[in-house]
């Protein structure tokens, strides 16, 4: 049964896949968006309409915008390799604070099971507003 419904749905997606190629060997608009051919292919994307006058004259001509990058460019590494000395030097350091930890963690006591908690101080609360 499930060697059925693979086959049954490759075929599908094959039957698709040969639907669309004349669609898309007519147009190039979305060769780099596979959704965007599959849309053009199905034909369920619409032309926009043409602008209005008013609009393509109250744009200003498009060689002429300076817009800003909206990303900034990747800064290099500026870090470089450490040498086998450094990188022990690193490691003792992270088992030096890794063995301190360690013995803060063995001060800490542990209630014993079914030990009730310590008394706390009392707050102070403000006495009930009247109604």
């Amino acid at each position: 049964m499930k060697f059925f419904a693979q086959a049954l749905s490759a075929a599908c997606l094959a039957a698709w896949l040969a639907a669309l190629a004349p669609a898309r060997a007519q147009e190039a608009s979305s060769a780099d968006n596979p959704l965007g051919a599959l849309f053009d292919g199905a034909k369920l994307r619409a032309d926009p309409p043409p602008m209005a006058d008013f609009v393509i004259n109250s744009r200003p001509d498009a060689s002429s915008l300076d817009y800003s990058p909206l990303s900034t460019p990747e800064p290099g590494r500026g870090a470089k390799k450490k040498t086998p000395a450094e990188i022990e030097a690193v490691m003792s350091e992270l088992a030096n604070a890794a063995a301190a930890n360690r013995r803060r963690a063995a001060r800490v006591k542990i209630p014993e099971p079914g030990a009730t908690a310590p008394a706390t101080a009392k707050t102070h609360t403000s006495p009930a507003r009247p109604n």
